[in-house]
């Protein structure tokens, strides 16, 4: 199984990415998915943020 995961700046939010082609954002503090993205080809490699600073 190939997952990936990457925690925003912040560290409030957490984007995976997972074997069954989705990718999903989650809210930590609540510990909820806030999004799921599907219809990818093959299951994501990577995650970035395009935030730069902490905040």
């Amino acid at each position: 199984m190939e997952e990936v995961c990457l925690f925003h700046p912040n560290g409030k939010y957490l984007a995976t990415g997972s074997a069954d082609a989705t990718a999903r954002i989650w809210d930590c503090d609540k510990r909820t998915q806030m999004r799921l993205f599907r219809g990818h080809k093959d299951p994501p490699k990577a995650t970035w943020s395009l935030v730069a600073e902490m905040t």
